[in-house]
């Protein structure tokens, strides 16, 4: 008798992934005792309406299905209608959004049949091998409901010979999804090992994955490196939770810059590097920049305040290694960018913003990625005691991908995360302002950088710490309009987000299309089309004066700095052609740009004329002496 399979692992935003985890499943049941006794139809990965979904799936024997915090509410609508047309189905759930204490879940979600935990290809074959038997108590890793009664066994060990696994890849698995879909440009999961020996208390990967970390061969990873460059596939997401915490790991980036030399594929490959070896990080990032492969190297530091560090459960570099390193990057031209939380147990607005301006200060002048503290199911920070000992309060709101076009889901259904807008060191007023301060810094300092030149002229030449100047957005002078309602702006989205709105705002793209968007790009965007831009400049120079004045910063020097950022952002909104000319009174450009990387310049009187023609993107402004220098 054939067993006919549907397996479900919708993929949301931009790009589509493979399917990866449920290929995975897939390939485990080439281990079986009949392999052709199994039927899979092609894998659920495009969120279609849900009437089609379930035509397409009525007739399966066996749904599985992978759950993540951007699929969970969809993939458990699947099921609660599949089952009403097919309650013969058995429907199989596993991911990290199944919680591993899973009898109140599975009561409120009575149309799952079983709840997976730890790894499921093991599980999932001697599942299949025994269908339709249901004796589910010699299986590894499972929870039910059996006639009301909640039924659990604890998870298997851990796999340490991970090439045990067939790889999707190599077998063919993912063939025919793509040929059904040829025009179809697809990303891809891949995992070099499994296990984190970290047990950060909001992650769920060490307590998820233990302590201990398992490889696959390396043959087999290069293997997959090339099937991968011969799909094509645009780009490739590192799995691993620390790549570099292998010696082999800098031979696997090396192969990988290797085929991006001979084939100009992938298109990219993203790695989350491994947090407590700089130098191996080092070489493997400026390999794969050096080819194309990326962009930037994560420094992932999460908090700077030693108590949560310890309530994390989490260790950092020393901010001595942290520097050394950041000053060595930049040299390189390597550009970095930081990981800081925000909701963190024992973290306050002081030291939240204290972080920021000190890794400022050590020479982190690329990017920060803020993030707000979210509760994964499988966490430690999801225990209730942990909760309650440390006062974390949370919101439900909508789950978004950036830069998504607005009409998402077709049956209108919204994802959600639980996110931490409180804690007893953070209450909610200090969350306010702690989320604005890091939306401020984005917006004036990195990403746009609407002020990122003046504010490093007076960091840099002025010893002014980035926290005041910050915060002196978050208090402006009545009497200048714009910066109160970019500051209005900034509170009342953080102000929605403890009422349970979404952080993205729908923005439209240069097509008039509506997409989601973050904050800061919202803003700068309303800022163009309602032609303030030119009054926030002339009430930024007003607000920075004083802090030019008490730095010794030339005034004259100011300006430049002023001029060189608000071009570059007026540039981005033109319609029209123009010609721009300018004499800066101090070499300001040569400056800035010795600080950005890492050397020690002098600020002095240098006249230098910069001049823009319309000639075409990139709308920059080019040096009058030298026209192969850009701003």
């Amino acid at each position: 008798m054939s067993i006919t399979v549907g397996l479900v692992q919708y993929s949301t935003g931009s790009p589509v992934y493979l399917p990866y985890s449920v290929g995975l499943l897939q390939a485990s049941l080439l281990r079986a005792a009949d392999p052709d006794r199994y039927v899979f139809l092609l894998p659920r990965v495009f969120p279609a309406p849900l009437a089609q979904e379930v035509a397409a799936l009525r007739h399966v024997d066996l749904l599985g299905v992978s759950l993540y915090v951007w699929n969970e509410r969809r993939s458990l609508e699947l099921a609660q209608q599949l089952k009403a047309v097919a309650p013969q189905i058995l429907t199989v759930f596993g991911g990290p959004q199944v919680p591993d204490r899973a009898e109140a879940w599975l009561r409120q979600h009575p149309y799952v049949d079983l709840a997976c935990h730890g790894e499921g290809e093991d599980l999932f074959l001697a599942l299949l091998e025994q269908f339709p038997e249901r004796h589910w108590q010699a299986i590894p890793g499972l929870s039910w409901l059996e006639a009301g009664t909640f039924k659990h066994t604890p998870p298997a060990p851990k796999r340490r010979d991970l090439d045990v696994f067939p790889s999707p890849f190599l077998n063919g698995l993912f063939e025919p999804l793509m040929a059904a879909y040829p025009k179809q440009r697809w990303a891809s999961t891949w995992e070099t090992n499994r296990g984190c020996p970290f047990s950060c208390v909001f992650c769920d990967w060490g307590s998820a994955i233990a302590t201990r970390v398992n490889r696959f061969d390396t043959p087999r990873l290069l293997a997959e490196l090339d099937w991968l460059a011969a799909k094509r596939i645009t780009h490739i997401f590192c799995a691993d939770a620390n790549f570099g915490i292998l010696p082999r790991d800098l031979e696997l980036a090396e192969y990988a810059a290797q085929v991006k030399l001979a084939t100009g594929q992938p298109g990219s490959l993203m790695v989350q590097n491994a947090k407590n070896l700089p130098e191996r990080s080092f070489e493997i990032q400026k390999r794969l920049i050096q080819v194309g492969l990326d962009k930037n190297l994560t420094l992932a530091l999460q908090s700077l305040h030693p108590p949560t560090l310890q309530a994390s459960g989490r260790q950092n570099i020393s901010l001595t290694a942290f520097e050394t390193l950041q000053k060595r990057l930049l040299a390189e031209g390597i550009r970095t960018y930081t990981d800081l939380i925000l909701g963190l147990p024992e973290e306050s607005y002081t030291s939240f913003t204290e972080g920021i301006a000190t890794l400022i200060e050590k020479g982190q002048y690329h990017a920060f990625q803020f993030f707000n503290a979210d509760i994964l199911p499988n966490a430690p920070m999801a225990d209730p005691a942990f909760i309650e000992r440390y006062g974390i309060e949370t919101a439900t709101v909508p789950f978004r991908h950036g830069f998504t076009p607005l009409e998402g889901d077709p049956d209108g259904i919204v994802e959600v995360q639980q996110m931490v807008i409180a804690t007893a060191s953070l209450p909610r007023p200090d969350w306010v302002r702690a989320r604005c301060f890091a939306w401020l810094t984005e917006l004036l300092f990195f990403n746009p950088g609407s002020l990122r030149m003046p504010l490093l002229l007076l960091h840099a030449h002025g010893q002014i710490s980035l926290k005041p100047l910050i915060e002196a957005f978050m208090a402006p002078d009545p009497a200048w309009p714009s910066l109160n309602w970019i500051w209005r702006f900034f509170e009342e989205k953080a102000l929605g987000m403890i009422q349970g709105e979404a952080e993205y705002s729908a923005c439209p793209d240069s097509s008039g299309a509506l997409n989601w968007v973050g904050p800061c790009h919202a803003l700068l965007e309303m800022l163009a089309r309602t032609q303030r831009l030119p009054q926030f400049y002339q009430e930024a120079k007003a607000l920075l004066t004083p802090f030019a004045q008490s730095g010794k910063v030339p005034l004259t020097a100011l300006d430049d700095a002023l001029f060189l950022s608000s071009s570059q952002i007026l540039l981005q909104f033109l319609q029209e052609p123009l010609f721009e000319h300018y004499t800066l009174s101090w070499n300001v450009w040569d400056y800035l740009q010795g600080v950005l990387s890492a050397q020690k310049p002098e600020l002095h009187p240098e006249p230098v004329v910069f001049v823009k023609n319309w000639r075409g993107p990139p709308f920059k402004l080019r040096r009058l002496q030298n026209e192969a220098e850009s701003v």
